[in-house]
């Protein structure tokens, strides 16, 4: 996976429009957190300052063209941005300028071109972020409307799959720029929130956008009430992760935050580790160490006792399994045993994987226990094994799939969304690609294979897995049987 921005300021214009000073260094500030390692951590970083329109839309090319599915996009503008007279949103660039009727259309960047990129890139963690001034003087301009959030929908300009759109909201020059700041008002929160941690709202160490989004919004509105900063993440897009906190938890103790300066930038050069600071207070070297015990005080490694007893536990249950499984036992009046271990302890190894967020290895495992019940050995599930499948396996495996993934997973969500696509016992072409597009298996007219797949609980589509065990010759059988089943 990689993660790769691409950054563009324009600050410089035409006498018909206002300047925007701020915007050239607003990617200055945001190239310096998305780049830090600590924070940001991007592989890639272009910023383009003031540059014509095509250079800015061969860089967004570039930016989504030839992308794996699990990389990280992310596109940044700060400058003015305008209507056209459809009312589709325009990047404007230092060359912008009205014609007789309307804004001469080669001098701008149309939201259109830029979905085009992104519906063309395979990524499906795509990030928008635009700090568009919306000033009153583009209201005295004839066919040019003033852009305030509520002209225009986001999302049909620039939505589509695994995609967070987040927008700064200002209707005049001034509540654009910040006192006592070189950067706008958005952009500064944005920067601050990822620079300080303070954006990462749960405390789990990521930044997510919709974290950063609810930061910014509530400082925006709090230094500027007129502005509102809109979030429009599309399917899955809101937990795409743009950041981490730059903190560092000790086990047992506080947070330890890496010191910034008055510019707002990571100053190294004061940063003390814990026990040099210690030593520097004459603490002695055995209080220093007791200090630190103190701080790591909740981690004791188990004892070597503990990790024998364990291992022969599992070595027990590894080799003995198998043959309590098949365990027959009669007596007299017929009463069988068939096996020693609950239902349970015949999906250990799925129910583990699972819990581990193993999902490739857990879809793998689950197609290998689907053919031990059915008796199919290697060959995959034909009709009468679906149509003869027993009910409490089936249930067993839907909710361990279910419980580990907040009921994003397992045959029941698959079902439910086939059976509102309109999908019955008996095949339809048509509806079969809907639901392969709906779950994530197609993308257009390709049919993902095992290995294409997203095998990460926050990206994935809703009904993503399991996988391997619904074939497209089955499909509406498989479903029927799991509506049969009451699960």
């Amino acid at each position: 996976m990689a993660k790769i921005a691409l950054l563009i300021g324009v600050s410089e214009y035409l006498p018909e429009f206002p300047a925007l000073h701020s915007a050239v260094k607003d990617v200055e500030a945001m190239k310096e957190v998305l780049g830090n390692s600590a924070m940001g951590g991007f592989d890639e970083i272009k910023v383009l300052k003031n540059s014509n329109r095509q250079q800015i839309e061969k860089a967004i090319y570039e930016l989504f063209d030839d992308r794996d599915r699990d990389d990280v996009l992310l596109f940044y503008f700060s400058g003015h941005g305008v209507l056209s007279r459809e009312s589709h949103l325009l990047l404007t660039t230092p060359e912008t300028y009205k014609g007789k009727r309307e804004i001469v259309p080669y001098t701008v960047v149309t939201a259109s071109y830029l979905q085009a990129q992104m519906n063309n890139s395979f990524s499906q963690r795509l990030v928008v972020i635009l700090d568009c001034c919306y000033s009153g003087a583009f209201t005295k301009l004839k066919g040019i409307t003033a852009k305030g959030d509520e002209n225009i929908d986001i999302k049909a300009e620039l939505g589509g799959k695994g995609r967070a759109i987040l927008m700064s909201s200002s209707s005049t020059q001034s509540s654009f720029e910040s006192k006592g700041s070189e950067l706008s008002i958005y952009t500064k929160y944005l920067v601050e929130g990822i620079k300080t941690g303070a954006a990462d709202t749960d405390g789990d160490g990521k930044i997510s956008a919709d974290e950063l989004h609810q930061y910014v919004s509530g400082k925006v509105h709090k230094e500027s009430p007129a502005m509102t900063p809109q979030f429009a993440p599309v399917l899955e897009g809101y937990r795409i992760y743009l950041a981490c906190s730059p903190k560092s938890n000790y086990p047992g103790g506080e947070q330890e935050t890496l010191p910034i300066n008055d510019d707002r930038k990571i100053d190294l050069s004061s940063y003390i580790p814990l026990k040099e600071s210690l030593q520097k207070t004459e603490l002695s070297e055995q209080e220093s160490d007791t200090e630190e015990n103190k701080r790591r005080k909740s981690f004791n490694p188990p004892s070597k006792l503990l990790v024998a007893y364990l291992t022969v536990i599992v070595v027990l249950v590894t080799i003995l399994y198998p043959l309590l499984l098949n365990l027959e036992l009669s007596s007299t009046s017929g009463l069988k045993l068939v096996t020693l271990i609950g239902q349970n302890s015949r999906y250990f190894t799925l129910e583990n994987l699972l819990k581990q967020e193993k999902w490739k290895e857990a879809d793998k495992e689950t197609l290998k226990m689907v053919k031990i019940v059915a008796g199919k050995g290697d060959d995959g599930l034909d009709v009468n094994s679906i149509k003869n499948f027993p009910c409490p396996d089936l249930n067993e495996i839907n909710q361990l799939w279910e419980n580990n993934s907040d009921k994003k997973f397992g045959f029941v969500v698959q079902k439910e969304i086939y059976q509102d696509l309109g999908g019955t016992e008996r095949n339809d072409e048509k509806i079969l690609k809907e639901f392969e597009e709906k779950v994530g298996w197609r993308r257009g007219d390709k049919e993902l294979n095992f290995n294409e797949l997203t095998f990460d609980l926050d990206m994935a589509y809703k009904g993503h897995l399991p996988f391997a065990v619904v074939s497209p010759g089955v499909t509406g059988l498989f479903f029927s049987r799991v509506e049969t089943c009451e699960l």
